[in-house]
């Protein structure tokens, strides 16, 4: 199915990027480049999955995204997109756990997209690999003997 890219705006793009960077999780620590190489395809992804909805979804998740800035305006007095990251996390995660189940749902939908294209990239997946190779998710007080 081909996107139509004319219904993410700039400033949805933006706003998105904020979004995805505060969702991506630290680990693995990647290389400055490949770091930003991923984020990019992360995010480009991201848009794409969002304007690959049906018009009736993807209207309202627009105007819903619009809603997301600019409460933040109200809470923090600038728009989300504008926000230092450490506040861009604070305020996703205010809207992950709220009460308001719609908040909640909005969050889920871009975390998902998110996650699961960031986990699948295949930067991320060799750099798991090699950390698993050197055994750091190994629990230390856990010497397994395989012989």
């Amino acid at each position: 199915m081909e996107t139509n890219r004319r219904d993410i705006k700039p400033e949805n793009n933006r706003l998105l990027a904020g979004m995805v960077r505060a969702i991506l999780p630290p680990h693995p620590i990647l290389p400055p480049a490949a770091k930003t190489m991923t984020e990019q395809a992360v995010i480009a992804n991201v848009a794409g999955q969002l304007a690959a909805m049906p018009t009736h979804l993807r209207w309202p998740y627009r105007v819903a995204l619009g809603g997301f800035n600019w409460l933040a305006l109200a809470r923090y007095g600038r728009l989300f997109a504008n926000l230092p990251p450490d506040q861009q996390q604070l305020y996703l995660r205010q809207w992950a756990g709220s009460s308001i189940r719609l908040k909640r749902d909005f969050v889920r939908l871009i975390r998902s997209c998110t996650l699961l294209q960031y986990l699948d990239h295949p930067i991320v997946l060799a750099q798991l690999e090699a950390e698993q190779n050197r055994g750091q998710y190994e629990n230390p007080g856990e010497r397994k003997n395989y012989n």
